[in-house]
């Protein structure tokens, strides 16, 4: 069963996601990304966690002391979600959003240090790599300040990594 109807009317016509376009972050987005998206999400959870429920639900995850058990359905669903990217770009949009020095623009060369995350697919015809990168333009902020902004950031993934 599919709930992509409702999503798509909760998303579209409730929240308006494509007024999210008139921000900086998303202007190179469409509806047409936003489905791809959804897309995504929902192929992976059809194919690769819904067929796993029962079993999860009668081989419950445990841990022995040192490491947690899993049923060894859900290592290939969880690779299916890290090979999509989603991650990745959640992670990336995490590390720009705890900058706190550093502010989201596309105006270079100015006095503000500032931060933008590319999706490098959506840039390039052919990339070398998938996956998104941040382009960082430097400001007149003290280097040392700029380094711990960075380090800071890093370290509010390190969770989210693990």
């Amino acid at each position: 069963m599919s709930y992509r109807r409702t999503v798509d009317f909760l998303l579209y016509d409730w929240l308006d996601a494509a007024s999210l376009r008139e921000r900086v972050r998303f202007a190179d987005h469409s509806r047409e990304t936003f489905d791809s998206v959804l897309d995504t999400c929902e192929r992976i959870a059809r194919e690769k966690y819904a067929p796993f429920n029962r079993l999860a639900d009668t081989e419950e995850p445990w841990f022995d002391g040192d490491k947690v058990h899993l049923p060894e359905a859900s290592h290939a669903a969880a690779q299916a979600y890290f090979g999509s990217g989603m991650l990745a770009a959640a992670q990336v949009d995490a590390f720009v959003d705890a900058l706190k020095i550093f502010r989201i623009g596309y105006s270079w060369a100015g006095p503000v240090s500032l931060a933008v995350p590319y999706d490098v697919g959506a840039m390039r015809s052919r990339p070398a790599w998938r996956g998104t990168l941040v382009r960082f333009s430097i400001g007149l902020e003290g280097a040392c300040d700029l380094i711990d902004d960075c380090a800071q950031a890093l370290g509010a993934l390190e969770p989210a990594a693990s």
